[in-house]
């Protein structure tokens, strides 16, 4: 399913939920794990390390600078119905800052799930989530 665009005015109303789960990041050219620390229904934080930072970013001129960078997301929650279930997901990295030497964080806005697993996730929030 395609996520309409929405203005990151609209994307700070959806309640953030914190979290603490392992995931694989899958760009064009490197797969790699992350840390996902907070979620909502349009969007995650990801917590990486420089490995993953440069491969969505290297030091070369991108042709199309404007272009949102994308990325894949796979990770397992806990359900109602299911102890874990798979979501799978495209995003677009919004934001990215540095934490320190080798710590960052991306911020992501979903655009695409994958096999109807926005249902997994709103069970996942609404039954397990701890709003920020």
């Amino acid at each position: 399913m395609d996520i309409d665009i929405m203005s990151e005015i609209d994307l700070r109303r959806e309640p953030r939920f914190k979290t603490n789960f392992s995931c694989s990041v899958d760009t064009p050219d490197q797969h790699s794990e992350a840390v996902i620390t907070n979620l909502s229904m349009s969007g995650l934080q990801l917590e990486c390390d420089h490995g993953l930072m440069q491969a969505l970013m290297p030091n070369i001129k991108r042709p199309s600078p404007h272009q949102p960078i994308s990325l894949a997301v796979h990770f397992e929650v806990p359900t109602s119905y299911k102890d874990k279930d798979a979501i799978d997901l495209h995003c677009k990295i919004i934001y990215s800052r540095r934490l320190a030497q080798d710590k960052f964080v991306i911020g992501c806005m979903f655009s695409e799930f994958e096999h109807q697993c926005e249902t997994v996730l709103e069970d996942y929030l609404q039954h397990f989530g701890e709003r920020i």
